[in-house]
C-alpha cells in the first residue's frame, strides 16, 4: 500500500475507534452517575427505605442523601469510579456530570476508588468545611464521626485538601486529620485491612472479574452473553444498549453495538483505555 494511503486509512481507523469509545462512554455515564450499584441490607434515600434491585437499580438525584444502617452500599459516581459506604454512613450527591462528581460525607466512612481522574477539580468530596479533591486514580478512605476530627487516608493516589483559602496536598500512604490544624500529612499503616476495607476489595475483585469476562465475550461477538454475565453477577448497569460498565480497573466500556476489533490498525478495541 502506498505510504499516503496507509496514513489515510490508519488515521480514519483511529478516528472511528475514538468515536466509538466516546459514544459508548457517554451512554454509560448518563445511565450510571449516582447509581446505587450494589447494596447489602437496608438503605435509605432521603430517609425513605429503598429495596435494592439489580435490574432496576436505585438512582441518586442531585441533592439526595444515601444512608446505610447495618449494611453497606456501593455508588457509581463517575464512569470509572465508585464510592463505597460503610454501615451507618451518610453521603449526599451535590452534582454529577459526564466525568465529574461532587459529594458530601455527612457521617461514617467511605472508600473512594477511581480508575483515573480527567481533571483535578472534577471529583471532590466535601467533609465539614473542607473540600477533598481527588487528583489521581487510586484508593482513598474518608471518615467523619462528628466527635473526633475527620480523616482522609490515601492508600494510592493524590488529593488536595482545600480549607480557608489554603490547599494541602496529600500523597500515597499518607493520612491527614481535618481538624483546626496543623494539617500535617503523616504515614499510616496502609497494609492494615479491617472488615470494611476487606469488603471493598471483594467488591473490586468481583467487578473486575465480571468485566473481564464480559469484555472477552464482546470481543468474540457474543454481546448477549456479555449482558448475561453482568446481569447474573449484579455488577453491570443494564440500560438499553449499554453493555459493559467502567469501574475500578481501567478496562473502559463497550456499547452493545460498538465493534471491538481484535487485529488490524485498531487493535485494542473501541473500549480499551
Amino acid at each position: 500500500m502506498p505510504p499516503h494511503l496507509f496514513f489515510t486509512v490508519t488515521t480514519l481507523c483511529i478516528a472511528v475507534q475514538f468515536m466509538a469509545t466516546s459514544l459508548a462512554a457517554q451512554g454509560i455515564v448518563s445511565a450510571v452517575g449516582g447509581m446505587v450499584y450494589y447494596a447489602e441490607s437496608d438503605i435509605f434515600i432521603d430517609d425513605k427505605p429503598v429495596k435494592f434491585d439489580s435490574i432496576r437499580r436505585p438512582h441518586l438525584k442531585k441533592g439526595q442523601k444515601l444512608h446505610t444502617e447495618m449494611g453497606r452500599a456501593e455508588v457509581m459516581i463517575v464512569y470509572d469510579g465508585f464510592a463505597r459506604l460503610a454501615p451507618y454512613s451518610d453521603i449526599e450527591l451535590i452534582s454529577v456530570g459526564s466525568d465529574s462528581a461532587r459529594m458530601r460525607l455527612h457521617k461514617g466512612a467511605v472508600m473512594v476508588a477511581l480508575t483515573e481522574v480527567w481533571d483535578k477539580d472534577s471529583v471532590a468530596m466535601l467533609v465539614g468545611d473542607h473540600e477533598v479533591k481527588f487528583h489521581k486514580g487510586g484508593v482513598y478512605r474518608l471518615e467523619a464521626s462528628g466527635v473526633t476530627p475527620a480523616t482522609v487516608k490515601v492508600f494510592k493516589g493524590k488529593v488536595s485538601i482545600v480549607f480557608n483559602g489554603s490547599e494541602k496536598t496529600v500523597k500515597s500512604k499518607r493520612k491527614i486529620d481535618l481538624g483546626n490544624g496543623p494539617y500535617v500529612a503523616v504515614k499510616f499503616d496502609h497494609k492494615n485491612v479491617d472488615d470494611f476495607r476487606a469488603w471493598h476489595r471483594t467488591r473490586m475483585d468481583i467487578i473486575n472479574k465480571e468485566r473481564e469476562a464480559a469484555i472477552a465475550a464482546v470481543r468474540k461477538g457474543e454481546g448477549d452473553r456479555a449482558d448475561h454475565i453482568l446481569l447474573k453477577g449484579g455488577s453491570g448497569p443494564q440500560f438499553g444498549d449499554v453493555g459493559i460498565p467502567g469501574g475500578f480497573g481501567g478496562y473502559g466500556s463497550v456499547g452493545r453495538g460498538a465493534a471491538v476489533p481484535s487485529s488490524g490498525c485498531c487493535a485494542g478495541g473501541a473500549g480499551g483505555r
